[in-house]
């Protein structure tokens, strides 16, 4: 029989693993004051992760986009005022980065066209900017010759990078 060192439970359900020497609660909170105590390294952690994963991130999303729209829809339901605050700095951010000579009409047949491509191929398309609006390094500007049409898992991929990143 298992005893936990940590709160000496005999449960066998709450081992997980045969040679596992504390019980999967007493593991979960240990790991959680151990992330909690080290947050720059378990933030490194996770960055260092999702570099090495990003196609299977990709892929993840694709393949599970119903499940994930679905909490993102309940989410947004939930935090009003952070989903109000995003959309309101990504206004502000895009209204910036507009020049007053950007061709609105060419941006909107841009929008369009991937539109289009979208229906007609079946592939996901999006707007990127090559240039982000609001990168780390440089910030783009919200014009026609900033914009391309991507497909969606290569702009996924590409996240709010730039080639000088």
């Amino acid at each position: 029989m298992k005893i936990c060192r940590k709160c000496a439970t005999t449960d066998p359900l709450a081992f997980s693993q045969a040679r596992q020497t504390i019980c999967s609660p007493c593991n979960s909170a240990e790991s959680r004051a151990w992330k909690l105590a080290n947050p720059k390294k378990t933030s490194a952690h996770k960055k260092k992760w999702r570099e090495n994963h990003q196609e299977q991130i990709v892929e993840y999303r694709q393949d599970n986009s119903e499940k994930i729209n679905a909490a993102s829809r309940k989410w947004r339901k939930e935090n009003p005022g952070a989903v109000n605050a995003h959309s309101a700095k990504r206004r502000a951010s895009q209204l910036q980065q507009t020049p007053s000579w950007s061709e609105t009409k060419e941006i909107a047949e841009l929008y369009s066209w991937a539109a289009h491509l979208q229906k007609v191929t079946g592939i996901q398309m999006h707007v990127d900017h090559v240039v982000p609006l609001q990168g780390k390094h440089v910030s783009g500007l919200h014009c026609v010759d900033n914009l391309k049409v991507i497909t969606a898992k290569e702009n996924l991929t590409k996240g709010n990078k730039h080639a000088s990143d």
